[in-house]
């Protein structure tokens, strides 16, 4: 399996509906792999769950994470944050820096298999994280206070 190059994870970004600022090369926050670690163990407990199978679930998924990244800070008052997305090879490639747009296709776009929704967005300053990811029959959002 070919592993995701920087360009091919913007291009997915950008369809989800972010703009892409850039990659974050700021060494002194937590790198992609430990914000999912903290997203995405056994001892997490989601913030909120959707049914697979509700009507909407996609849409509830990205109203839902929305809500709580703004909750956790995780996005700033200028709509930028931090992203990473579920792919081969995307812990070794740099947080895209992105900004939201108004409207948004996160659980529609950024998937590790269609009708999967994985990805963890981060505040720019490292202190929080927020993703979703599918487990068994339902979509998770899960928030992180990082550094605990």
């Amino acid at each position: 399996m070919n592993t995701i190059t920087e360009a091919e994870r913007d291009q997915k970004v950008k369809k989800a509906g972010l703009a892409v600022i850039g990659p974050e090369t700021n060494a002194q926050i937590p790198d992609p792999e430990q914000a999912w670690k903290a997203v995405s163990n056994l001892e997490i407990r989601p913030s909120a769950t959707i049914a697979e199978d509700a009507d909407d679930a996609l849409e509830q998924v990205n109203q839902e994470w929305l809500t709580h990244a703004h909750d956790k800070k995780i996005i700033n008052p200028d709509g930028s944050f931090l992203v990473s997305i579920s792919a081969p090879g995307s812990f070794r490639l740099p947080w895209a820096r992105v900004q939201l747009s108004p409207s948004i296709r996160l659980a529609q776009e950024l998937t590790a298999f269609p009708g999967q929704p994985e990805f963890v967005a981060m505040a720019t300053d490292g202190s929080a994280a927020c993703g979703v990811t599918s487990e068994e029959d339902e979509y998770w959002v899960v928030c992180s206070i990082l550094g605990e």
